[in-house]
């Protein structure tokens, strides 16, 4: 389990979502492709052209972190912790089971995020679009916006 502290707020946040995700009981690849859980999640969308790229669907995470205070008369400080996690795929349903199933995990695993300090998980928004390259060759994004409250770093 990473330690959060308020030197490794942004990295080791990002490591728990991540470990969370692509752990055993992690997101279901909707493709079928029989790859390992962490080899279609990503830090910032990987090269297309390159021969490691793993195809569609493709997960990216991205963190950001808010050092103000949520909370006044508290030990320590609270810190808000923002991801905006999408997931790229050429069929429609796909982006839209792997959101389902990232919401489940963060839903039923709770208390294992609580313990890496990251509570009260809040979907701020949503969105979806899709990007036409050709016709007939297209990709659906959907991108949806989670914050955690950091408990007294």
């Amino acid at each position: 389990m990473p330690t959060l502290t308020s030197s490794t707020i942004v990295g080791n946040s990002f490591k728990s979502l991540y470990d969370l995700l692509t752990g055993s009981n992690g997101v279901t690849d909707p493709a079928s492709r029989g790859l390992a859980r962490d080899k279609w999640v990503f830090p910032e969308f990987p090269d297309e052209n390159s021969s490691d790229f793993p195809g569609y669907p493709v997960i990216v995470i991205k963190t950001d972190a808010s050092h103000s205070p949520l909370l006044f008369g508290r030990q320590g400080r609270d810190i808000k912790i923002s991801f905006m996690v999408t997931a790229f795929a050429r069929k429609n349903e796909h982006v839209d089971s792997i959101m389902d199933n990232i919401l489940s995990i963060i839903n039923t695993y709770q208390s294992t995020l609580e313990g890496y300090k990251m509570f009260n998980p809040t979907l701020t928004s949503s969105a979806s679009t899709t990007e036409f390259r050709t016709p007939e060759d297209k990709i659906h994004m959907k991108t949806m916006f989670i914050d955690f409250e950091v408990k007294s770093l």
